[in-house]
């Protein structure tokens, strides 16, 4: 549970107390449980086996349509580390918003967005 809190916290996501329901929390934060369900999994581990849910260098077709937290789902991506990460960037972004909104946000390119993003995968 703590370790959850934590990533959930580093995602900026407001949490009254551990006694709240997720339904609760995704609300107040006004993002879906799965997204929330997401931000507090621990982080997969990737083994050579799995090269498909790679991260590819450049972006493919499409992924300016999806949602932040879809591109973390794909690429097996710890959402709170790449919201984390983001922010520090200074880009603001939240796992509900498709990429291409996020770089409209933030004044960049869409491309820029995941190329920042393949940069906190890397680490």
């Amino acid at each position: 549970l703590e370790e959850g809190l934590a990533r959930l916290k580093a995602a900026a996501i407001e949490v009254s107390s551990a006694e709240q329901t997720v339904k609760e929390i995704a609300e107040a934060n006004d993002i879906t449980p799965q997204q929330l369900f997401l931000i507090m999994k621990p982080p997969a581990v990737v083994d050579a086996a799995d090269i498909e849910t790679a991260m590819p260098a450049e972006a493919p077709s499409g992924t300016g349509k999806r949602t932040l937290a879809q591109i973390c789902e794909m690429y097996q991506l710890n959402p709170a580390e790449i919201v984390q990460g983001l922010n520090a960037k200074g880009i603001q972004a939240k796992l509900d918003m498709v990429m291409k909104d996020i770089a409209e946000a933030n004044g960049v390119d869409p491309h820029a967005i995941y190329a920042e993003i393949y940069r906190l995968q890397g680490k």
